[in-house]
């Protein structure tokens, strides 16, 4: 159970501003709250990636303490031309990966030759026959972000996301949500979107999206 987020835009503010309210949602997350947890925190970690092909840079830096009180900052990126690609990650294992000390902190962060690959993941997606809603069973968000080196040295990058869900139950925990800002769009967990104000339209279930202006 984790909560992340993407962002496409010029502005370094409004990067700052998601990275601040990941940080808030991680500390007291009332969307978990509602669907019965007993902690509302995500105490397990966290972290983020940045490109800004233009630029031809990259930045990732992951944290094993909790995002909202680690010391973990945001690259300067003040004075950069072109658009900025992000995405966010604050984790929350379950009981039975914290208790024997399993998983690995998120985002994964994967280089290829050719490419860098940042993944961003709340629960999991695993597709089964039977009856369910949607036939998954369980809830799932996805984010993915692909960085790619070209042979000149130029860089590219996109983004794609998801929603999968089992349970309308966890539905509103389960669901992304998409935002047009001043400079830029997010796309975002429901407690970023619903307590922290980015507000935004609940995206569909089942379909892969590009993170396009």
């Amino acid at each position: 159970m984790c909560r992340i987020a993407a962002y496409r835009g010029t502005n370094p503010k409004e990067v700052e501003r998601i990275f601040s309210a990941l940080k808030r949602s991680a500390a007291h997350d009332t969307t978990l709250e509602r669907i019965g947890a007993k902690d509302p925190r995500h105490l397990d970690g966290g972290g983020f990636a940045i490109s800004v092909p233009s630029e031809r840079f990259w930045a990732a830096a992951k944290t094993t303490q909790p995002v909202f009180e680690s010391s973990l900052q945001l690259p300067d990126l003040t004075g950069m031309h072109g658009e900025i690609f992000a995405i966010f990650h604050a984790q929350k294992k379950d009981a039975f990966l914290r208790r024997f000390k399993l998983g690995v902190t998120l985002p994964v962060i994967i280089e290829t030759p050719w490419s860098t690959i940042a993944i961003a993941t709340n629960g999991s997606g695993v597709p089964y026959k039977g009856n369910g809603e949607n036939g998954y069973s369980l809830g799932s968000n996805q984010i993915i972000m692909n960085r790619r080196v070209y042979p000149d040295g130029s860089h590219s990058t996109n983004i794609h996301y998801w929603n999968l869900f089992h349970s309308a139950s966890r539905r509103e925990y389960y669901t992304l949500y998409r935002q047009t800002l001043e400079n830029g769009v997010a796309v975002v967990s429901s407690t970023l979107a619903l307590q922290e104000g980015i507000g935004g339209q609940p995206i569909r279930f089942g379909k892969v999206y590009g993170l396009r202006a």
